[in-house]
């Protein structure tokens, strides 16, 4: 996931405030004219996968087995809010930041009709799974937008979908850059069960790729 470098550079001044008044606007915008039609929220991740020369064969079956179930529970994605338009690619290196630090605007080439949701479960896991922001800014965000997107019986379906593609990024970037290799490892490690509870520590951002 194409987020890390950004969110890596300013996690601790990120204006969620901003971040959530944008994204609300975006979920706000009307339906017609935006391709509802070709968004899948587990595009690419298969390719991933193959591409990853780290995984062995043991482990390559789980993530593999581990992708089929995501797509399976897919299939009865819980009622939440009425789709809109998402921004899609998620992530935060989408927001474009200025000097002052303050989340200013989504690029929406990417964008689509989806769970609106899915926008907002990247700021969630940065705080529930990673810790990699506080509890204040955390709740800023979600008083701004109106919803605790954690609460949502979507929520960890989502997550658990992005999380994979967080732990796929990271072993596709160790093909090309071993000291990611570790990072790779702690990842799949952690959404495998093997690391205990949220969050997890040691979970680093990973360049741009």
């Amino acid at each position: 996931m194409e987020f890390e470098g950004v969110l890596a550079a300013s996690r601790t001044h990120l204006d969620v405030v901003r971040l959530a008044e944008t994204l609300k606007r975006v979920h706000r915008l009307p339906v017609a004219g935006v391709e509802a039609a070709g968004w899948d929220p587990f595009a690419g991740l298969a390719r991933g996968i193959v591409a990853a020369d780290l995984l062995d064969g043991e482990d390559r079956r789980w993530v593999t087995g581990y992708l089929s179930e995501l797509r399976g529970r897919w299939k009865g994605l819980p009622s939440g809010a009425a789709a809109s338009v998402i921004h899609g690619t998620t992530w935060i290196d989408r927001v474009i930041t200025g000097d002052d630090d303050c989340a200013s605007a989504l690029t929406l080439g990417a964008s689509a009709i989806g769970p609106p949701e899915w926008d907002l479960v990247p700021i969630a896991m940065a705080y529930w799974s990673f810790g990699w922001i506080g509890t204040a800014p955390y709740g800023a965000f979600c008083r701004t937008y109106g919803q605790d997107v954690a609460r949502c019986g979507r929520y960890y379906l989502l997550r658990d979908i992005q999380e994979l593609a967080m732990t796929i990024a990271a072993l596709r970037s160790a093909n090309g850059d071993p000291r990611q290799r570790s990072q790779a490892e702690r990842r799949l490690a952690s959404i495998r069960g093997d690391i205990g509870p949220r969050p997890w520590p040691g979970w680093l951002p990973i360049p741009i790729v």
